[in-house]
């Protein structure tokens, strides 16, 4: 993490606490205090603040792989886990060989088939798209985003990937209520302000694909 923070620190400072001080022989780092934790009743406003901050956070890292890989940072982008898609599918068969619960059924090696087929289309689709590699951060929850006033910075960068950006912005949907009344406008809401965020690097049609 300590390598993965001093990177972002440098690429996009403005989506970090401020850092005050680092020392490389203690993997130790102090950051400004930066605001209160979005909380577990996320309102649709604070979300759309740290969605599009994400999304500027993530077009400041595109074509800094390299930098972001020698931080530290796990490669997920699609073309690796597409690669991997064999070795997933023979450890899900050999795991399913070893359970022992009946409460929920074992797939069997033709489903166990049909879904690597399935996650070989999604990934060779997505791949045709040519979205940008970015950071993905992995861990986004209520305490890693922080909100002081009209600006939002994240925290907890030990969990780091190259890969998709969009898989941050789903993950960043699930901290919404889903007990709310316009729940599906709400999510209609956001998926529209990330959207926004990326007209100016993909076309819309590759945007709305995704």
């Amino acid at each position: 993490e300590f390598g993965i923070t001093a990177c972002l620190t440098a690429l996009c400072p403005n989506y970090l606490p401020a850092l005050i001080a680092m020392r490389a022989d203690w993997n130790a780092w102090v950051m400004e205090d930066a605001g209160t934790a979005l909380g577990q009743q996320a309102s649709v406003l604070s979300l759309e603040c740290a969605i599009r901050s994400m999304a500027e956070l993530q077009k400041h890292t595109v074509g800094h792989t390299h930098e972001l890989r020698k931080a530290g940072a796990a490669d997920q982008r699609t073309q690796s886990l597409r690669e991997h898609v064999g070795e997933i599918i023979t450890y899900l068969e050999e795991a399913m060989d070893q359970q022992t619960s009946v409460r929920v059924p074992r797939l069997g090696p033709s489903r166990l088939r049909e879904i690597g087929s399935i996650l070989m289309d999604a990934c060779l689709t997505t791949e045709e798209l040519l979205i940008p590699e970015t950071v993905v951060h992995n861990d986004m929850n209520h305490g890693n985003i922080l909100l002081r006033q009209n600006a939002c910075v994240f925290t907890d960068w030990c969990e780091v990937s190259i890969g998709n950006p969009f898989i941050t912005f789903q993950h960043l949907l699930m901290l919404l209520p889903s007990t709310g009344k316009n729940t599906e406008e709400d999510l209609e809401h956001l998926r529209f302000a990330y959207k926004q965020h990326w007209l100016d690097v993909l076309p819309e049609s590759k945007v709305d694909k995704m």
